[in-house]
């Protein structure tokens, strides 16, 4: 396939997508979105307006009955809670800030950020990130020796067979496909340049590192790969290397001001994260982050099994090594993490993050696969096909709540329950195209009464 064919197909395909995106503000969505909102429309960080638009779970945990804000929820400042962070919204402004000028121009109502034009306009924001994210990890790819088809058909599976498709898709208002994207591009920029900086490298890099760290803050743990980028450089760069690291923390402090002031002016104090989980760092839950039927991320989601098998084909590059490693530090965060499941998750949120080399990985495998001649190709399209039929129904269970959202679920149910999904798929498809809001308040009924039965445990 040339390269014209592909970008017009990938062109064509966010297009359609665009049509079939849920623009509905869910969960933790609604923390984030809610910085925008009430920033841009309200010109303050008082929250309570934004929260009234929240699903019944979220608004009825911040607010009360009258739409006033419950006195337990709210900081030392006087505002409302607001533990997410703000990197979301400023990725998403640009949308968001396009839709308020379309809706004051032609005087839609109502202004206040959760008319339609804004929400599709974000949640489509949303999509391109998740094609960026994609097309940063065909370039990185390509840049261990892959060939072009099989960085594609990589990308193509990290989209469909992964949990970066209900976060871009279903729930775009999470922060997980800005994550992806934020990671992204942080560790595309270090393998484009194989790790030797010049001072304006690092500036660009270090802003790449405060986008990432404001965006999702486990995130940070990735930037341990900056250890190789100081020892490629150290030949001719050993005199500037404590100013180039100045440079970079730098940039990162000035690109990820907004979170800073946000958090200041929220909650008092620009250290505070809001966040009142643990990390139990001396007993981490590392079989059952991989593999629990409560999210376990390669259980849930066996590509992740195949990503780390094309890591190990490539171990020979020290670049590798490193992402390796960062993969190993930010799994074992997750690990120790109180929620270390997600809570209401769809496979293991947290790894979305890991996508640029969950990619890398896939297209390594792909590209060993396809090497081989016919019997590999055909072998790659039918484990492609079957990991995307298998996620795709998984994912349908997961958001018509045949499975629960939290907690373990019964892999006997799950597995016998795929053969009912394309019948029911075909019953909500109708649903969604013709009765979304009542399909979605629906759902959101019984998600409260699972919420209502669930005891979350570590």
């Amino acid at each position: 396939m040339s390269w014209v064919t592909w970008r017009r197909g990938a062109i064509l395909a966010l297009l359609a997508s665009v049509l079939v995106v849920n623009a509905h503000v869910r969960g933790d969505g609604n923390g984030y979105y809610a910085w925008l909102a009430s920033a841009v429309v309200d010109r303050d960080l008082d929250f309570t307006n934004q929260y009234r638009h929240a699903d019944p779970l979220f608004r009825n945990y911040v607010v009360d009955p009258a739409g006033q804000a419950r006195p337990e929820q709210l900081t030392p400042t006087g505002h409302l809670i607001n533990q997410w962070a703000v990197g979301p919204a400023v990725l998403w402004a640009p949308w968001f800030l396009a839709a308020h000028t379309y809706v004051v121009v032609s005087g839609t109502d109502p202004q206040d950020g959760y008319a339609t034009p804004y929400l599709r306009a974000v949640a489509s924001g949303s999509i391109v990130y998740a094609f960026l994210t994609l097309l940063l990890g065909i370039d990185a790819a390509r840049r261990f020796g892959v060939s072009a088809n099989a960085a594609r058909v990589a990308a193509v599976l990290v989209l469909a067979a992964s949990s970066l498709l209900i976060y871009t898709y279903m729930l775009p208002f999470h922060v997980h496909t800005s994550a992806a994207f934020t990671s992204a591009l942080f560790l595309w920029y270090w393998i484009s340049r194989d790790g030797a900086f010049k001072r304006t490298d690092w500036m660009i890099w270090g802003a790449c590192y405060g986008l990432m760290g404001m965006t999702y803050q486990v995130d940070c743990v990735l930037g341990i790969v900056a250890i190789h980028a100081a020892l490629k450089s150290w030949p001719e760069r050993r005199g500037n290397l404590v100013i180039d690291g100045l440079v970079f923390a730098a940039a990162a402090l000035v690109v990820g001001a907004p979170h800073w002031i946000g958090k200041q002016i929220v909650y008092g104090s620009a250290f505070a994260t809001g966040y009142r989980d643990e990390f139990f760092w001396w007993s981490p839950r590392l079989l059952q982050t991989l593999f629990s039927t409560n999210h376990g991320a390669i259980l849930w989601t066996p590509l992740l099994g195949i990503g780390l098998i094309g890591l190990w084909l490539l171990r020979r590059d020290s670049r590798i090594l490193w992402i390796g490693l960062a993969a190993v530090i930010f799994y074992l965060t997750i690990a120790s993490y109180q929620n270390w499941h997600g809570l209401s998750s769809f496979g293991n949120r947290f790894f979305i993050s890991l996508s640029l080399p969950l990619l890398i990985g896939v297209a390594a495998v792909a590209d060993r696969a396809i090497r081989a001649g016919r019997a590999g190709v055909l072998a790659t399209a039918a484990v492609g096909t079957l990991l995307i039929l298998w996620n795709g129904g998984l994912a349908f269970q997961w958001l018509s709540k045949m499975i629960p959202n939290r907690g373990p679920v019964n892999r006997g149910l799950v597995i016998g329950q795929q053969r009912q999904v394309p019948h029911l798929m075909t019953i909500y498809g109708y649903r969604y195209f013709t009765d979304r809001a009542n399909l979605i308040a629906e759902i959101e009924r019984r998600d409260q009464l699972e919420q209502s039965r669930y005891f979350n445990y570590r």
